[in-house]
């Protein structure tokens, strides 16, 4: 799945992002409230 950068969940003052694996072997450099829409669309999809 493709996403796209949507600059309205950036909130890396207080969230900074980290990479992190959102499916087996598919990481995502994002903070958590970026990870969490990832997730819930993967689900979705």
């Amino acid at each position: 799945m493709l996403e796209v950068y949507d600059p309205s969940v950036h909130h890396y003052e207080a969230d900074p992002p980290v990479w992190m694996e959102i499916e087996p072997e598919h990481f995502v450099l994002a903070n958590e409230e970026e990870a969490a829409a990832y997730r819930q669309r993967l689900e979705h999809s």
